[in-house]
Protein backbone atom coordinates (compact mmCIF):
# COMPACT_ATOMS: atom_id res chain seq x y z
CA UNK A 1 0.00 0.00 0.00
CA UNK A 2 1.63 3.86 -0.70
CA UNK A 3 1.73 6.22 1.70
CA UNK A 4 -0.63 8.28 -0.19
CA UNK A 5 -3.87 8.13 -1.87
CA UNK A 6 -2.91 9.32 -4.63
CA UNK A 7 0.08 7.08 -5.83
CA UNK A 8 -1.47 4.61 -7.72
CA UNK A 9 -4.88 5.78 -8.77
CA UNK A 10 -6.25 7.84 -12.09
CA UNK A 11 -7.55 11.06 -11.10
CA UNK A 12 -10.47 12.46 -13.79
CA UNK A 13 -12.32 15.81 -13.74
CA UNK A 14 -13.73 18.88 -16.02
CA UNK A 15 -13.95 22.40 -16.27
CA UNK A 16 -17.10 23.96 -16.06
CA UNK A 17 -15.59 27.66 -17.53
CA UNK A 18 -12.76 28.99 -18.42
CA UNK A 19 -10.41 28.58 -22.40
CA UNK A 20 -10.76 24.73 -21.38
CA UNK A 21 -14.67 24.77 -20.49
CA UNK A 22 -16.63 21.60 -20.93
CA UNK A 23 -13.10 19.29 -21.68
CA UNK A 24 -12.07 16.66 -19.28
CA UNK A 25 -8.69 15.37 -18.38
CA UNK A 26 -7.47 12.42 -16.75
CA UNK A 27 -4.24 11.75 -14.67
CA UNK A 28 -2.72 8.33 -14.06
CA UNK A 29 -0.13 8.70 -10.78
CA UNK A 30 2.06 5.35 -11.01
CA UNK A 31 3.64 3.43 -8.22
CA UNK A 32 7.29 3.92 -9.62
CA UNK A 33 6.48 7.91 -8.79
CA UNK A 34 5.52 9.11 -12.35
CA UNK A 35 2.62 10.59 -13.97
CA UNK A 36 0.97 10.26 -17.49
CA UNK A 37 -1.82 13.08 -18.37
CA UNK A 38 -4.06 13.43 -21.57
CA UNK A 39 -7.61 15.01 -22.51
CA UNK A 40 -10.00 12.24 -22.22
CA UNK A 41 -11.18 12.03 -25.96
CA UNK A 42 -8.43 13.94 -26.98
CA UNK A 43 -4.50 13.58 -27.45
CA UNK A 44 -2.28 10.71 -26.79
CA UNK A 45 -1.14 10.69 -23.35
CA UNK A 46 2.19 12.62 -22.35
CA UNK A 47 5.43 10.76 -21.90
CA UNK A 48 5.87 9.61 -18.09
CA UNK A 49 7.17 12.71 -15.85
CA UNK A 50 8.17 12.23 -11.80
CA UNK A 51 5.72 13.78 -9.75
CA UNK A 52 5.72 13.81 -5.85
CA UNK A 53 2.47 14.40 -2.96
CA UNK A 54 2.46 16.67 -0.38
CA UNK A 55 -0.28 16.54 2.68
CA UNK A 56 -1.53 19.40 3.18
CA UNK A 57 -4.33 18.35 5.38
CA UNK A 58 -5.68 15.55 7.33
CA UNK A 59 -7.26 14.20 3.94
CA UNK A 60 -6.03 16.41 1.68
CA UNK A 61 -3.25 15.65 -0.53
CA UNK A 62 -1.79 17.84 -4.02
CA UNK A 63 0.23 16.05 -6.62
Amino acid sequence: MSADPITGRTVRWSYVDGPVAGKHFEHVFAADGTERFREVDGAAPSGAVPYQVARIGDDVFEP
